[in-house]
């Protein structure tokens, strides 16, 4: 991707292909999901799972905050900008209909993962994903705050409501099919979880037989930009 290989100085921002939003937020998801280390690194990936599924709610959000705050300082204040960022994005759900359950499906297999791209972690632990990404963005002010802001700890129990949106086949059928693109899986998931959102046609994931058949057409501006490579 032209964005990480040669930086945004490359780029000349004044085309008219960053006038779609649509263009700018596939962008930002790219630019997140190809990143060599996930803004979470790896040795912090269980503790965030293990702190998500606490049973205590307000526990479960200081160990959210105090893990939040063991991250390297680039990874700290990118992640804190992009919250703020989806949080006001989510501000204007009436418009975009983007709440923070629904941004955090779409934003939760990419800020969250296995550097390894392990599939099975990958499926088995994304309700996971959705409800800290979805607590984050809803609480970012007080996440990415300072502890003198711990004497009133924020709660999120809709933030469960993700786990009911995704549903993922089991590990041992992902080990089965262990030769597919991970991502494609995850994309697939994502997709069909929107689909329940949106009130369509229930969601499902696409067996592995049609998510090789799968493709994205690239947009005409994307494939000119790969030619002169």
């Amino acid at each position: 991707m032209l964005f990480l290989w040669q930086g945004i100085d490359c780029m000349n921002l004044e085309h008219e292909k960053w006038c779609d939003v649509n263009v700018i937020s596939s962008l930002l998801k790219s630019f997140f999901r190809q990143l060599p280390e996930p803004l979470i690194p790896d040795d912090l990936y269980q503790p965030f799972i293990d702190a998500s599924r606490n049973k205590d709610p307000e526990k479960r959000m200081l160990k959210l905050k105090a893990l939040i705050h063991k991250l390297p300082e680039h990874h700290l204040e990118t992640f804190k900008h992009l919250a703020r960022h989806l949080n006001r994005v989510a501000q204007y759900a009436d418009v975009n209909r983007m709440q923070a359950k629904n941004l955090a499906i779409v934003f939760g297999p990419t800020l969250i993962r296995k550097a390894d791209d392990n599939m099975v972690a990958m499926v088995t632990d994304m309700s996971d994903h959705c409800k800290i990404i979805e607590s984050i963005i809803l609480h970012c002010e007080w996440i990415f705050g300072s502890w003198d802001m711990d004497s009133s700890v924020p709660t999120d129990d809709k933030a469960a409501e993700c786990m009911s949106l995704v549903s993922a086949p089991s590990s041992s059928n992902m080990r089965e099919e262990a030769e597919l693109n991970p991502r494609e899986i995850v994309s697939s998931i994502v997709s069909a979880a929107n689909r329940k959102l949106r009130g369509e046609s229930p969601a499902r994931v696409l067996p592995p037989d049609k998510l090789k058949r799968v493709r994205v057409r690239p947009t005409p501006w994307l494939q000119r930009a790969k030619h002169r490579q």
